[in-house]
């Protein structure tokens, strides 16, 4: 027999080597009249009934009686031929018995009775094996109200197409995990389900079982986007018996069930046929401390083609997006959803925030903000409605065009007890702010009546300047109908 044994490549032809391997290094193929599933498991191989039956035929079997897991120290790779790193069968992954899902009872010993479980889902080919990974990060992401990530090389899972349930289990003390028994939480009590004339309905069960009795299973099922018969199924649990285990066990068992198809590139990538690899969660942890092109050199030095970063700028973006949920944990997500739910999440900023003073929306009208501290306020009073007693200052409005998502209306002022020491001259100040999305008499008629009403007790109504902006205008000349009004020279030289 003859194998093709890689060899450099030279740039101006291509070579092979054909070497003759020994018949006594091949496998003896035997047959049998019951077919073994190849797995890729040498042990596996060597005797079918060393392989537990644990089929997972529906989410709610037990088994009755269930043999220990095989061992993740008892598999290694299979391959004496040098292969491509995307090729070899993956590191600490365990063969699934039949190539058939885990049922329920298999894939919680596998969890508990896991002793030494990797940090992530190991690199290379996974078909019909199962991993125990870590799961701190995605326990404490899920209290975040955030979604669970597990960052594999196989490609793009389709998410549609997939479920991610949580079932709710009673442990019998006596029978352990051949004794669980479905419920559903309903009104606050547990029940079970039955169907009758293709009518669901939930049965309390008497008398309710206490909360040391109860197990909660997730689960995360998925296929890959480019062949569905590709599956993954993801299990951890939330809540234990304390009987069954006194700590609820941070890990995850991961499984992947039939052959993987091979990578391909991104959608996305019009430019290049390199698979398509995740490898955010790795360049997340390493740009923490250190600059995103360093991150770069030494993860293309040191890995595999398949599974280094695509180039400088997919590191360089991954940091930029750290920076910003690092400014959206200490100011808040103001820059998460569309413009309603961000001024939702300002409204609440009304009572806790000293520049939110108010907001307002309506039917049919953009939400706003009216942002001011009292000392801008005390100030606009001090210099612009302070006339005849003392000397005063226009108060101008002018408005930023397409300030990312909205329009921001600055009122500014002179502050006439300063002057700037080389022009002698009065700084201009920034008074009250109005955030707006659209820009019409209803809108502006918000702002201006705000400020009408804060400012009535002064000696004196402002004197407003602007633009020559009709709606602005009109609804200055409403809320203020005494006021002396200007206009910005170089918008009169137009008119």
């Amino acid at each position: 027999m003859y194998v093709q044994l890689p060899v450099p490549i030279a740039e101006s032809s291509r070579l092979s080597l054909l070497t003759r391997v020994p018949d006594s290094s091949l496998p003896t193929l035997t047959s049998s009249t019951e077919k073994t599933p190849t797995t890729g498991n040498p042990a596996a191989e060597e005797g079918a009934t060393s392989v537990p039956e644990c089929v997972d035929v529906s989410p709610t079997a037990a088994a009755d009686s269930v043999e220990a897991i095989p061992s993740v120290d008892n598999w290694t790779a299979a391959s004496d031929v040098t292969q491509e790193p995307s090729q070899l069968p993956a590191q600490h992954a365990t063969p699934l018995p039949n190539a058939r899902f885990l049922e329920l009872s298999c894939a919680l010993k596998a969890i508990l009775q896991c002793h030494e479980p990797v940090a992530s889902i190991p690199r290379g080919t996974k078909e019909n094996v199962y991993v125990v990974i870590q799961n701190e990060r995605n326990l404490l992401r899920r209290q975040q109200g955030k979604r669970s990530e597990f960052v594999d090389d196989c490609g793009v899972w389709d998410s549609a197409s997939g479920a991610a349930p949580k079932f709710t289990y009673i442990a019998d003390m006596n029978l352990g995990f051949s004794g669980l028994t479905k419920v559903y939480l309903r009104d606050g009590k547990y029940c079970t389900q039955s169907v009758i004339n293709r009518k669901t309905t939930y049965v309390p069960v008497e008398p309710q079982p206490p909360e040391e009795s109860i197990l909660e299973v997730h689960r995360i099922y998925s296929a890959l986007k480019r062949d569905h018969e590709y599956k993954r199924r993801v299990t951890y649990v939330t809540k234990m018996p304390p009987y069954i285990s006194a700590t609820v066990p941070a890990l995850a068992l991961v499984e992947y069930m039939g052959q993987y198809p091979g990578g391909a590139p991104h959608g996305n990538n019009k430019y290049s046929a390199r698979p398509y690899v995740q490898v955010l969660e790795e360049i997340a942890v390493a740009v923490q401390d250190t600059a995103p092109r360093a991150v770069f050199k030494r993860m293309e030095r040191l890995n595999a083609e398949h599974c280094a970063p695509r180039n400088l700028r997919q590191v360089q973006s991954i940091k930029s997006k750290q920076r910003q949920k690092a400014c959206q944990e200490d100011d808040g997500p103001l820059t998460v959803g569309n413009l309603a739910q961000q001024i939702q999440h300002v409204e609440s900023m009304v009572h806790q925030h000293p520049s939110v003073q108010a907001t307002w929306h309506g039917k049919g009208v953009s939400p706003s903000v009216i942002l001011h501290t009292d000392e801008q306020l005390l100030d606009v009073k001090r210099f612009c409605c302070s006339a005849p007693a003392g000397q005063t200052t226009v108060l101008a409005s002018d408005k930023t065009f397409n300030l990312t998502e909205v329009h921001v209306t600055m009122a500014v002022y002179k502050n006439l007890a300063l002057c700037r020491e080389g022009t002698h001259k009065h700084p201009i100040m920034t008074g009250p702010i109005f955030v707006h999305g659209t820009s019409d008499y209803d809108t502006y008629s918000v702002f201006f009546d705000y400020l009408k009403r804060k400012l009535r007790q002064c000696s004196s109504q402002p004197v407003l300047g602007s633009d020559d902006e009709k709606a602005m205008r009109k609804a200055m000349k409403d809320a203020f109908p005494y006021a002396g009004s200007l206009v910005c020279e170089r918008h009169f030289k137009k008119m």
